[in-house]
């Protein structure tokens, strides 16, 4: 439905810090020294699934080491998380949601860009 977004990001000139995603509600935070631009604020990963009501489905998040902009620079992910329990269980309209967030790290005078990368969320039906 939609990818883990952490927006538009102004790292300091000295000082290194963290961007973080809230996997539940999409809120964005930073350490001391970055500026989050207001004009994209990002947001958490949305994933919908479907299957019988009642089935149990066991969910795995596979976060990327990094993301990495068209000029090669790159910066560390940290961490990526899911919204709750790893097992949902399918709700009587077929379906489940899972948000995704994390934290990525932000170097002093990190180069600009768009940085990217992949990772899986897979679901496990039982």
């Amino acid at each position: 439905m939609q990818d883990i977004h952490f927006g538009d990001i102004v790292p300091s000139t000295t000082t290194a810090g963290w961007v973080a995603i809230n996997a539940v509600t999409g809120a964005r935070t930073a350490s001391a020294g970055l500026t989050l631009m207001p004009t994209d604020i990002g947001q958490r990963g949305q994933f919908a699934g479907a299957g019988t009501p009642g089935q149990q489905v066991i969910i795995a998040l596979t976060p990327p080491a990094q993301l990495t902009n068209p000029a090669g620079d790159t910066l560390d992910v940290l961490f990526l998380n899911i919204d709750g329990p790893s097992t949902r269980t399918i709700a009587p309209r077929h379906s489940f949601f899972v948000g995704a967030g994390g934290i990525i790290f932000v170097a002093a005078n990190q180069p600009e860009g768009l940085y990217s990368a992949t990772y899986d969320l897979t679901a496990d039906y039982q």
